[in-house]
């Protein structure tokens, strides 16, 4: 919220700049990497939400830039189209990716870590003193935020079974929510946290961060009905269990 311009940078600028090296290159399939937070803050009514969801309004420069650059590759694919030169995309919009390779190959190496799962992880592990909750009083059942957390290894499925469903020469487009279908509270993943490792961890209450919606999950049926892909792994707790062995058994990150 306070260096917006970074993300319209990385976002937008260099993605239309990757964008018109592909068009020279006549790349003909395209998957954009977007995000949930092109949905804006939703009223509860309006969740789970789906990908024609009409009134979308970012509250934060991650979701106005990748919103641009959705808005910019539909307009690239139209006029691919009219050009009669074969082209098709997807537009992905991830929720919250989440855990490690189940196979315990790949992991998440951040330093520091910004995501909720691996910071919960550090602090089972001992690499942190404790954890902070940003806002204890949103309109959600336990008042903290509630989001979608998607498998990172689904999260790879899915893109496999969107590549190869993609066909140029029919000029596809293609748009799917790629989530679970379910929301957890910061809470809930706290709890799933403190079960699966059996650590107590220590826990604060700080004032809500700007720019969180206070919840947001998906209908994911569309990808399911047009192309057959669904999530495997829709469990908090193992999603949190694969992180954990993952950074319990690698303290150094990559270099262990």
């Amino acid at each position: 919220m306070t260096q917006p311009l970074k993300y319209f940078t990385n976002n937008t600028a260099k993605a239309i700049a990757l964008l018109e090296t592909c068009d020279a290159a006549d790349i003909r399939s395209f998957i954009f990497s977007s995000t949930c937070a092109t949905y804006g803050d939703l009223p509860a009514s309006d969740i789970p939400v789906t990908e024609d969801y009409p009134n979308r309004s970012p509250i934060n420069p991650y979701g106005h830039s990748k919103l641009a650059l959705e808005f910019a590759l539909e307009d690239y694919a139209a006029a691919r189209k009219a050009a009669g030169r074969p082209f098709a995309m997807s537009i992905l919009r991830y929720f919250n990716v989440a855990g490690c390779d189940m196979d315990g190959l790949l992991g998440e190496d951040r330093t520091p870590h910004i995501r909720i799962v691996p910071i919960l992880v550090e602090a089972a592990l001992g690499r942190r003193p404790g954890v902070t909750i940003f806002g204890t009083d949103y309109p959600t059942p336990d008042g903290t935020c509630v989001r979608d957390y998607i498998h990172v290894d689904d999260l790879v499925e899915a893109h496999l079974a969107v590549l190869d469903a993609l066909d140029p020469d029919a000029y596809d487009t293609r748009i799917y929510n790629l989530g679970i279908g379910k929301g957890y509270s910061i809470r809930e993943l706290i709890d799933a946290t403190q079960r699966v490792t059996g650590v107590t961890l220590d826990v604060s209450e700080g004032a809500r961060a700007p720019g969180d919606p206070a919840q947001l999950y998906c209908a994911p049926a569309k990808i399911e009905r047009e192309i057959g892909w669904s999530a495997k792994i829709t469990d908090i707790g193992d999603v949190i269990a694969s992180a954990h062995r993952w950074m319990r058994a690698h303290p150094d990150g990559f270099e262990t």
